[in-house]
């Protein structure tokens, strides 16, 4: 597993736990079960367009294609567990606002909740990991010299 990965990951369980507390400082206004909104602007996988971290990489057209490609096939699945996430923290948020709160439950739905996070950040890194594989040396170097995407966009250190 390398750095990039294990940043993924511990990034998605930071994530995981602060959470919970950072709604319960700011709830949100209107419907929580709505879908939170996105996090910047996701690529336009129709247009070829693809994400701001290989944008810059001097990518050759049948690279392009083929991480374009990829990235097609594995939205639909990295949605999914994005979705699954938003509810198993919402299942949390629900039952603790409930009378049938117990520890055991909410251990339970945390758990989970943590578990599709892992699936998630696996699902990252394995997209990560293809696509890095199909870059040439120079290519890998300058992606290993740019900052990390975060929720934000780049984090600068």
């Amino acid at each position: 597993m390398n750095l990039r990965s294990i940043k993924y990951i511990t990034s998605a369980g930071i994530l995981m736990l602060a959470l919970p507390f950072a709604i319960q400082a700011a709830p949100p206004e209107g419907d929580f079960g709505a879908q939170p909104p996105m996090m910047g602007k996701p690529p336009q996988l129709d247009s070829g367009e693809l994400p701001p971290h290989l944008q810059s990489l001097n990518l050759s057209a049948e690279q392009r294609a083929k991480i374009t490609e990829l990235l097609k096939t594995r939205e639909p699945a990295m949605r999914e567990k994005a979705k699954a996430g938003w509810n198993a923290h919402n299942d949390l948020r629900n039952l603790a606002l409930s009378a049938d709160y117990t520890p055991e439950k909410a251990k339970a739905l945390s758990e989970a909740g943590a578990r599709i996070m892992t699936e998630g950040a696996l699902l990252h890194a394995s997209l990560d990991n293809t696509i890095y594989n199909w870059l040439t040396p120079e290519q890998q170097q300058q992606l290993k010299q740019q900052p990390l995407p975060g929720p934000h966009g780049p984090k600068h250190n």
